[in-house]
């Protein structure tokens, strides 16, 4: 999963994914910017191949013919049929915060992160947590065998513009902070 250091991930919307010149639009984009289409990975949700599954796995095989990836965010939040895993060109399962947020407090979350990780193992498929916000949780995460996470506790989001010393062009030496403590955090909302 070493690609993952230096990847960008960016959600599309549903509207986005139904245009019919999207993929046009997605090449003129990287031909512009000069981008490395390897490093792009576009996050789909599972509502959003009920909209019309057909057109979009044509368009995700279009995508993918240019070199980008694809997740399916939020995934186990919709109601999407587990056959169409096999006729999408994903590459990853991403575990909606709320199951992440209830694994410590719910059995019924665990287990839904567990089978989320078990299936994207015996599919090929990496898999990522989203909302980690506690110790507790990125522990029992890399215990049930989930290795890439994403959450407050590693990093708020933020602008390209607002990146500082991280090179908005080159990803490649970003580092992920190390975890502090839940008696170390700050609240929210608390500035340094």
């Amino acid at each position: 999963m070493e690609g993952w250091r230096s990847a960008v991930a960016i959600n599309v919307a549903p509207r986005q994914l139904a245009e019919k010149q999207f993929p046009e639009m997605v090449a003129e984009v990287i031909e512009e910017t000069g981008i490395d289409p390897d490093r792009i990975w576009l996050e789909i949700t599972e509502g959003t191949l009920l909209r019309d599954p057909e057109r979009t796995i044509r368009t995700l095989g279009c995508l993918r013919d240019q070199g980008l990836h694809f997740s399916i965010d939020d995934f186990g939040t919709g109601y999407s049929s587990l056959s169409y895993l096999k006729q999408l060109p994903v590459e990853c399962l991403k575990i909606d915060r709320a199951f992440v947020d209830g694994l410590d407090r719910s059995s019924e979350s665990l287990a839904i992160v567990k089978a989320v990780i078990a299936l994207a193992d015996a599919l090929g498929l990496a898999c990522i947590a989203e909302g980690v916000e506690t110790v507790s949780q990125l522990e029992a995460l890399q215990g049930l065998g989930c290795h890439i996470a994403q959450g407050y506790l590693l990093g708020r989001p933020k602008a390209g513009a607002d990146l500082g010393r991280y090179p908005v062009d080159d990803l490649s030496s970003w580092e992920a902070p190390v975890p502090v403590p839940a008696d170390k955090r700050r609240p929210t909302g608390v500035s340094a």
